[in-house]
């Protein structure tokens, strides 16, 4: 259990500091964590789990901590509608949170729900209940039109079946109106610098979302950073690139443009260098 105890490794020195005030640190097995839009603020955010060797428990709750303060520490979140493990989370360019499916119990009684993050507001909002149950070896992937598939599942039961059938997901802000649209963009960015972004509205925010890479409850790659908007005019928009590698490593993105009703275009492939 200790193990699962959250801190910081300090690569450096090779030491490690706790970060205290995770409720139910014992159940982080099967939880979610992600690390919040944007990505500047360094903030991660745990969702549900369930107890190692105890097939039936499970939890609804959320934490989040700040890890841009010197001694950072768990704050308990608002609990999710239901208690579950293996909930899927997927970033959104509109800074929210998608979270889906689970299961109650271990690889069994599949949760149907789902809801959205809300991290302006710290607020959950319910989202359409998914079709099919999903829990252990299930993955969920942003799509670059902003829509969200979810696949795979191995629940237990007689024949401990692996789960075939996929899902897409469209948030609500695909039906809000009209979405912005990029019409051109340097398909290769430089960190540091700044991006001209030809599109069809006026912009409120832009986020770099990292491709998925999702196994086993957690996308290890998932962020979106923001780029911050230095002049708007005549239907060009241009960003500040972050500079930093660490915030920013070197790889190709999903690039948002997001108007002021939180709608995102559809995203522009650009490598970052």
């Amino acid at each position: 259990m200790a193990a699962r105890r959250p801190g910081l490794w300090d690569l450096q020195t090779n030491s490690y500091q706790a970060v205290l005030g995770l409720p139910q640190p014992e159940l982080n097995e099967t939880a979610a964590t992600v690390m919040l839009p944007p990505a500047q603020r360094q903030r991660i955010m745990i969702f549900g789990g369930g107890g190692v060797g105890d097939v039936q428990t499970a939890t609804a709750r959320t934490a989040i901590v700040d890890l841009s303060v010197p001694e950072p520490r768990w704050v308990r979140g608002p609990d999710m509608s239901v208690a579950k493990r293996y909930p899927g989370a997927v970033v959104l360019p509109d800074d929210t949170v998608f979270v889906s499916g689970g299961s109650r119990g271990y690889r069994a009684r599949d949760s149907r729900t789902a809801e959205i993050f809300d991290v302006a507001t710290g607020s959950f909002t319910p989202a359409a209940p998914p079709h099919v149950g999903r829990d252990y070896h299930s993955e969920y992937m942003l799509l670059p039109d902003g829509r969200v598939a979810a696949f795979g599942s191995n629940p237990l039961s007689d024949d401990n079946f692996f789960e075939t059938r996929v899902e897409v997901y469209s948030p609500p802000y695909l039906f809000r109106g009209p979405r912005p649209a990029i019409r051109a963009v340097s398909r290769k960015i430089t960190r540091g610098q700044r991006v001209e972004i030809a599109v069809t509205a006026h912009i409120a925010t832009v986020r770099l979302l990292r491709p998925s890479s999702y196994t086993h409850v957690t996308d290890n790659e998932q962020r979106s950073v923001a780029c911050d908007i230095a002049v708007q005019q005549n239907n060009t928009v241009t960003v500040e690139v972050p500079v930093n590698p660490n915030l920013l490593p070197p790889d190709w993105y999903m690039l948002f443009v997001v108007d002021s009703d939180g709608v995102p275009s559809t995203a522009a492939w650009v490598r970052v260098g």
